[in-house]
């Protein structure tokens, strides 16, 4: 953890007009920032979505900002263009925190920000966010609080302590409010740091800036200071500053607009995502989270922040409150007959170490162990294990020694392709050798299934609320993967689009496995999905289709070479370059989901088709918190400027 406030670095004279990524002037490239990153590696979880890349610090409730952040990022960005209107002017990001706003305005507006946060230790996050979303030529961030008329004038190891100011902040960030300011004494669970105080005017002064059109507030209670300072006041009196954001004391603000003071009720609701997203946990979590969601309320009612007027004006706590407890309640169904889950692993000679995540994460407290080995069932479906019987026996045998500890059981198949089909012969074999007997929920992955899911808790948190009977009925089909393919991209205006070159043959692989005279086309965005093929499967989805539709696939993609065939015009050709790019797999990659009655134009995670659960319209989420929960999402609970 940084000792103090970083130095203030002025931005160069060409900012915010410079041309290039700033590389060497720009703090992000800091060395010190550097090694401080590479210390910090195991502790900072990581989260990317719609082209943009965010860090944050891990804790035992998973990360404190990214779950939240995420959840109305695209809506409000939608409501800053709509307010601005213009791209190109410049934003001044009083409580940028991990640079969310910041970043966003740059990326998608070509804003440029200066991007103020108090924190030292939030503000190195920024930095390393800021260069990951290669935006260093139009973010330029200042380690620094602000107040009434302070000037910078803080040294602590010269003995300058003239415009210091001193910020306590939780060490245990999941306790505290995003910013993990704190209240009480040093020690103990609270550290302080001296941090620089600048009045905005002397501080945009010093920095040579002098046209302001955007400013957004979010800084904990400074923003009295902010919109009291002189300068503040001349642009706004000029009708050339929007100010958004939050008012953490609106009784400060005589006249302040309505919008503006909803800091206690975001909290609140943000309060209930974070509920939600553990509903599936053991009960001393659950009840620990409940205690603070309702002591929190308690608190907010007695002291007058929370009115009757805020649940008339639709926010939504009684709502979100009802819908998390039935979300709780799931768990007391009966469970399912047979197998609860198995785990399905498409295998060659990776290193596995990663299905340890499964008992317990490092960097989280819960230990699963008992559970999974109660409850889960490890088939690894062997695609290159050498010949003879010898030789795939000691093979097996090695598998079931080391991971038999840990599940269940653990079986191990062997799969022999004529030609290369990797996950497709591996699923379709699971599917036909247990398509009578099938588990209640199936996981199908590949073997570096880390390298294809946004966070492992994603897969492990799944699985946990699976096992544990908290996944509605209406869940049958789910995608761990990542990336998610636009098939159409650019083909409106290219003719040579991705779409438009895999049309041929993905045509044809379509009308051979579903046995259609018709195919859907890429190119005009019939077929969207995620890559690559790790997904979660209930087996009532498995059964919409009879046993022969899959025998006849393995057929098709495994122990027959007709997939290659198929890819050239005429006669039996089989090309090299085919076989090493596996070229039937990645066609099949955006098939999956339609076997199992899915939708052909997968809708993105957090997009998903809505199901009821008594009585209320929730949405199918497994990718709104960064932990990236399989759970049932509340409309209401989205916050947006329509809801206020």
């Amino acid at each position: 953890m940084p000792a103090g406030a970083l130095p203030l670095r002025h931005p160069p004279s060409c900012w915010p007009n410079c041309w290039g990524s700033l590389l060497g002037l720009h703090p992000s490239f800091d060395r010190q920032q550097r090694l401080w990153e590479r210390g910090m590696m195991r502790f900072v979880g990581r989260r990317q979505s719609s082209g943009l890349d965010f860090r944050d610090l891990r804790c035992p409730f998973g990360t404190y900002a990214l779950d939240v952040e995420f959840a109305s990022l695209e809506e409000r960005g939608r409501q800053e263009e709509d307010m601005l209107g213009i791209e190109g002017a410049t934003t001044v990001d009083v409580g940028a925190n991990l640079g969310f706003r910041s970043i966003y305005l740059a990326a998608r507006m070509q804003r440029s920000v200066l991007a103020i946060e108090a924190n030292p230790l939030i503000y190195r996050l920024l930095l390393w966010n800021i260069r990951a979303n290669n935006v260093t030529d139009r973010v330029w961030p200042i380690n620094a609080a602000l107040s009434g008329d302070g000037s910078g004038r803080c040294d602590p190891s010269s003995g300058l302590l003239v415009d210091c100011v001193t910020l306590r902040v939780d060490v245990d960030i999941a306790k505290s409010h995003r910013s993990g300011f704190a209240g009480g004494s040093c020690g103990k669970g609270v550290a302080c740091f001296r941090v620089p105080a600048w009045s905005l005017g002397n501080l945009l002064e010093a920095l040579g800036i002098q046209e302001v059109d955007h400013l957004k507030l979010n800084c904990e209670g400074c923003e009295y200071h902010v919109l009291s300072d002189p300068a503040v006041q001349h642009m706004t009196s000029s009708g050339r500053l929007r100010i958004s954001g939050e008012i953490h004391h609106p009784d400060r603000f005589p006249g302040i607009s309505s919008e503006m003071a909803t800091a206690t009720m975001d909290v609140m609701c943000k309060v209930l995502l974070k509920l939600e997203s553990a509903y599936f946990e053991e009960a001393e979590k659950w009840d620990a989270l409940l205690e603070i969601y309702i002591s929190t309320l308690n608190r907010a009612l007695a002291e007058g922040d929370v009115t009757q007027n805020h649940f008339a004006d639709g926010w939504p706590l009684r709502q979100g409150a009802a819908h998390a407890l039935a979300l709780r309640a799931l768990g007391r169904r009966e469970a399912a007959p047979g197998r609860p889950l198995d785990i399905i692993v498409c295998y060659c000679s990776e290193r596995l170490s990663w299905l340890r995540a499964f008992h317990k994460l490092p960097w989280r407290d819960e230990n699963r162990s008992a559970a999974i080995r109660e409850l889960v069932t490890l088939r690894i479906y062997h695609k290159c294990g050498g010949y003879g019987t010898g030789v795939r026996e000691a093979e097996s045998e090695r598998l079931r020694t080391e991971w038999g500890p840990y599940f269940r059981e653990v079986d191990v198949r062997y799969v022999d392709d004529v030609l290369r089909a990797d996950d497709d012969s591996a699923y379709l074999a699971f599917i036909i050798d247990w398509y009578e007997d099938l588990p209640e929920y199936t996981v199908f992955l590949h073997a570096d299934a880390p390298e294809h899911i946004p966070s492992l808790e994603l897969l492990t948190d799944s699985v946990y609320a699976a096992i544990r009977g908290f996944l509605p009925s209406g869940i049958g089909f789910v995608h761990f993967a990542h990336n998610y393919v636009l098939l159409d991209w650019g083909c409106d205006q290219r003719k040579d689009c991705e779409g438009r070159q895999l049309e041929p043959e993905f045509s044809t692989l379509w009308k051979r496995v579903f046995g259609a005279s018709v195919a859907p086309s890429l190119a005009a965005g019939h077929v969207n999905a995620y890559c690559c093929v790790q997904f979660m499967v209930h087996r009532s989805r498995i059964r919409l289709r009879p046993k022969s539709f899959y025998e006849h696939g393995l057929a098709y993609f495994g122990t027959t070479a007709e997939s290659y065939h198929r890819l050239f015009p005429v006669g039996r050709v089989v090309r090299k370059a085919d076989v090493f790019g596996r070229t039937p797999g990645q066609l099949a990659m955006y098939i999956w989901h339609a076997m199992f009655g899915e939708a052909l134009k997968l809708p993105r995670r957090q997009q998903a088709e809505r199901v009821e659960i008594s009585g209320v319209q929730v949405g199918e989420l497994c990718s709104l918190s960064f932990r990236g929960l399989v759970v049932l999402h509340v409309e209401l609970l989205t916050i947006t400027k329509q809801q206020r």
